[in-house]
C-alpha cells in the first residue's frame, strides 16, 4: 500500500491501478517526481509498502529512484535517437544490473510485453502506441514495484486503448502497481481506482 501526506492531499492508495485527477498539470508532474522518488518530501508523508520514504538512507533512496519506481513520462525517460533495445539496455545499465544478464532479459521483456519486432527500431520512428509500449517495456526491464506517468488515452483511438489496457492488465496482473495522472477527468474510467485531488497544492 501507499500512503500520501501533503498540503491538501492525504490518500491511501491501494488499488493496483489507479488513475490521479488534478486540474492542476504542473502539480501532478510534482506529484510523480515525489512518487517516484525524485523529490525527497520535506513537510509530509509518503509511505510505501509500510516504510516512511523519509527513513531511506541515501543508497536505498537511489536504488528506489533507480530500480523501485519509475516514472516514464520522466525527461528523456526514452531517448529519441536510439533504437528500442539499446533504451532497455541503458536502463538496465542505470540500475546497477549485470552486463552478462543484459541481452536474456532485454529480450524476455520485448517477448512479455509482445513487440520483440521493435527491438532495433529507432524510437523517433515509433507511432503513438507504439512508444507506450516501449516506455512501459523499459519500465519492466528492471522489474519495478511501482510505476508511474501521464494518462494516455485521450491520444489514443479506440483500438489503441483497448491495446494499452490489456498491456497495463498483464503488468499489474504480475504484480507492479500503476498510477497514472491526469489533468482530463473524462480518463478517471480507467483504472481499477480514481483519486481526485482539486486544488491540491504540492
Amino acid at each position: 500500500m501507499i500512503k500520501l501526506v501533503l498540503e491538501n492531499i492525504n490518500v491511501d492508495i491501494e488499488k493496483q491501478w489507479v488513475v490521479i485527477y488534478g486540474k492542476n498539470l504542473l502539480n501532478l508532474n510534482k506529484l510523480l517526481d515525489v512518487l517516484c522518488g525524485k523529490t525527497k518530501i520535506v513537510n509530509g508523508i509518503y509511505c510505501f509498502e509500510g516504510r516512511n520514504t523519509a527513513d531511506f538512507t541515501a543508497r536505498e533512496m537511489s536504488y528506489f529512484r533507480k530500480s523501485q519506481a519509475i516514472n516514464i513520462n520522466d525527461n528523456h525517460f526514452l531517448l529519441e535517437e536510439y533504437s528500442v533495445g539499446k533504451n532497455l539496455q541503458m536502463q538496465l545499465k542505470y540500475s546497477g544490473i549485470y552486463p552478462t544478464k543484459i541481452k536474456r532479459i532485454i529480450d524476455r521483456t520485448l517477448s512479455e510485453m509482445e513487440i520483440t519486432e521493435l527491438k532495433d527500431k529507432l524510437v523517433s520512428e515509433l507511432t503513438t502506441i507504439q512508444r507506450l509500449q516501449v516506455m512501459l517495456a523499459k519500465a519492466m526491464v528492471v522489474e519495478p514495484k511501482l510505476i508511474c506517468g501521464l494518462a494516455p488515452f485521450v491520444y489514443l483511438n479506440e483500438d489503441e486503448i483497448r491495446a494499452f489496457i490489456q498491456l497495463v492488465r498483464k503488468i499489474i496482473d504480475g504484480g507492479t502497481r500503476v498510477i497514472m495522472v491526469t489533468e482530463n477527468r473524462s480518463e478517471l474510467q480507467y483504472g481499477d481506482g480514481k483519486i481526485i485531488i482539486d486544488n491540491n497544492i504540492i
